[in-house]
Formats: structure tokens, C-alpha cells, sequence
């Protein structure tokens, strides 16, 4: 009896190939990069990150002297010079290259 199809010996050989599923690659080491700056510094940083490109494979975290009283729109105006991805910090968060980190309101970073 014929099968149709790929061969029983060639589905074993390629399902060989690849890793199994459970097998995850090792994290790649990156710099994480810290920035402080006064209530007058978004200016500066501002213009650092129109001219850093997108992949420096750094994460870069902007902490800012902030209001605790009043919310933050520090990520949406630091997002309008560049294009990588900008978030406000929160707990639990993982840190990725090519990605800007900002400080949240009334937290301590």
C-alpha cells in the first residue's frame, strides 16, 4: 500500500530539525540605559531620541522629576520623536531592547 503525500520517514526527519517547543532560546544580554532629568529636561531627551534610530538594541529609561498629584503625558509626548515603543513603567514589566521606558507618577524608580 502506497501513502500519498510526504513519507512517514520524511515527516519523522523534519519533525528532527527543529527544537522542541519547550525549548527556549537563552536571553540575549542588552544595555539598559538611564536617564535622569529635572522638570526641563524633556527638551534634551527629546531631541536624543529623534536621533537615535530604532534598533541600538538598548533599552532606554527616562526617569523625570514628575507632579505626583497630576498624570503623566510624558510617554505620549516622548512617542511623537521616535519610533520605538514608548511605555510607562509598571510593576512586573520586562524590560526589551529598542524600547523607551518613563516613569510613572508618584512612583519611585
Amino acid at each position: 500500500m502506497k501513502q500519498r503525500g510526504a513519507s512517514a520517514q520524511s515527516v519523522r526527519r523534519s519533525a528532527r530539525i527543529g527544537k522542541a517547543p519547550s525549548e527556549r532560546p537563552e536571553p540575549v544580554p542588552f544595555p539598559v540605559v538611564g536617564i535622569g532629568a529635572s522638570a526641563g529636561g524633556l527638551e534634551a531627551v527629546t531631541k536624543l531620541l529623534y536621533k537615535l534610530p530604532p534598533d541600538t538594541g538598548m533599552a532606554l529609561v527616562f526617569v523625570q522629576h514628575l507632579d505626583p498629584r497630576k498624570d503623566s503625558i510624558l510617554a505620549s509626548l516622548l512617542s511623537r520623536s521616535t519610533s520605538m515603543p514608548v511605555h510607562e513603567v509598571t510593576s512586573r514589566m520586562t524590560v526589551q531592547p529598542n524600547h523607551v521606558y518613563v516613569i510613572s507618577r508618584d512612583t519611585k524608580l
